[in-house]
């Protein structure tokens, strides 16, 4: 999963999220997190809306 969080953004489809409404993207978008934290980003409001916060 190294390399992703280089660009500016993480986006959770990069790890494996479909957006399809029957898919459970929660793993995906968890990766995102995780790997963007780690490499000091954080999480833009489009996908914490998603998330429903």
């Amino acid at each position: 999963m190294t390399g992703h969080a280089a660009s500016s953004r993480c986006d959770p489809v990069t790890y494996g999220a479909r957006h399809d409404g029957r898919t459970n993207d929660g793993p995906a978008i968890q990766r995102a997190i995780t790997v963007c934290s780690e490499a000091g980003g954080g999480i833009e409001e489009p996908l914490v809306d998603a998330l429903g916060s």
